[in-house]
């Protein structure tokens, strides 16, 4: 479960900034104005100097107070105060993951808590900043395209004891690979792995004209970690895709091509690492692969990355694996 940091804009108090009523709606059409005119005019809407900065700032320290900067869409800042270790705080109301559920049943208990664990980046699609349901704006983080949350952990306030399942033992490694092998297998003979080389084939002379310097996976999912059995399916089908894709390219573009798989993904677990590793897969920690894209990258996203593809100098190829 993903918890927001607090924030407030510099040297501006928070009643000129939350607004209610009139005042809150003319307020919110000047905000979908001004962010669907820098739409429409190109403009990117995640830059790579904006995400490297955040990032940066981030590795310095997640010490609790420490404070992260992050320029909104109108170059005004916001100042985010971490909070790590810390009892929960205000909750991520924008996620629909559904392994939220049994947290949101066990946050009602009084004898549990969430503690703050490493603080993240939380990206806004376009679609998110427009959409205003209620008679009120937050000033403060209207045109910010890029938040800071916490992980957090759920913990009996007596006992101290994890309750989401994170002490539990995961599946030996070898147990794990035999199980990605396995599925690996299951997909190369598959009639949906041939529909894919399918696909590609019929785009191979796009790729030979273009190259590629690299395939970058967000969100492909952890199939090692304490999940559910038909998650960790899908998560070594979408890597096997992965496999598949970047074969197909090596043999399409000769030898001398050397496409490389980028993996990014906040679920990985080190068992994940391993074993992706031992195929060839180099893994990235959020936000490093936004930062590799470029105008020959092929990004592979299983999960809403839509709007996150950077400031690159060309287009990116892109396939939704959703």
């Amino acid at each position: 479960m993903l918890f927001y940091a607090h924030f407030h804009h510099p040297s501006l108090s928070r009643d000129d900034l939350i607004l209610t009523g009139k005042k809150a709606q003319r307020a919110i059409k000047k905000v979908q104005r001004d962010l669907r005119t820098k739409f429409e005019n190109g403009e990117p809407f995640f830059s790579k100097d904006a995400i490297r900065d955040v990032r940066d700032q981030l590795r310095q320290s997640t010490e609790t107070g420490h404070k992260i900067t992050v320029r909104g869409l109108n170059n005004m800042p916001i100042d985010f105060i971490l909070a790590t270790g810390d009892i929960c705080p205000r909750i991520v109301d924008d996620s629909s993951d559904d392994d939220d559920n049994e947290d949101d049943e066990n946050s009602e208990n009084g004898d549990v808590k969430h503690i703050l664990t490493n603080p993240c980046i939380r990206y806004r699609t376009l679609q998110a900043l427009l959409d205003y349901p209620k008679p009120l704006i937050d000033m403060h983080s209207a045109y910010c395209n890029m938040q800071i949350a916490h992980h957090s952990v759920l913990k009996n306030k007596f006992t101290g004891k994890i309750l989401d399942g994170s002490d539990a033992i995961p599946p030996s490694k070898k147990f794990a690979k035999r199980f990605f092998e396995k599925n690996l297998r299951t997909w190369k003979d598959g009639q949906q792995c041939q529909s894919l080389l399918s696909i590609l084939k019929a785009k191979q002379d796009y790729f030979k004209n273009g190259g590629v310097s690299n395939i970058i996976s967000f969100g492909s999912g952890t199939f090692t970690a304490n999940v559910r059995s038909d998650w960790k399916t899908h998560s070594t089908f979408q890597h096997a895709s992965l496999l598949t894709l970047r074969d197909f390219l090596r043999e399409v573009l000769g030898d001398t091509n050397d496409t490389k798989i980028l993996a990014q993904d906040p679920a990985y677990i080190q068992r994940d690492k391993d074993i992706l590793t031992e195929q060839g897969i180099t893994i990235l920690e959020d936000p490093d692969g936004f930062l590799e894209l470029d105008d020959r990258s092929i990004v592979f996203s299983c999960a809403p990355t839509g709007t996150n593809h950077a400031d690159c100098d060309g287009s990116v190829s892109a396939i939704d694996a959703c």
